[in-house]
């Protein structure tokens, strides 16, 4: 699984979290790969580049599915096309008193 920030960030620890029920679920070791830079740019255009045979996962957030698209001419890798979701692992709102 390519998590496209760093180490100890929230999207590695929360892929770190789910890591052991993800492992059991597909019945077979889940190495996380950290390939931080450009706001996850990086480890995007490295999991866009990937062979579509299901054995990449990126841990996509909504910088590296939205924003990057949206304000970037190019970031290298189209989401709505280059990527297939699976599955909503987390999400909050903010509250504001």
């Amino acid at each position: 699984m390519i998590v496209p920030y760093t180490a100890g960030g929230g999207v590695d620890t929360l892929v770190r979290l789910m890591l052991p029920s993800l492992t059991s679920q597909l019945g077979q070791p889940v190495i996380i790969d950290n390939r931080p830079g450009v706001s996850g740019i990086v480890g995007a255009q490295i999991a866009s580049h990937a062979a579509p045979d299901g054995y990449t996962l990126l841990a996509g957030n909504l910088t590296t599915n939205v924003m990057n698209g949206l304000l970037l001419k190019n970031p290298g890798y189209r989401p709505d096309h280059d990527f297939t979701p699976l599955a909503l692992v987390n999400s909050f709102r903010w509250c504001w008193w």
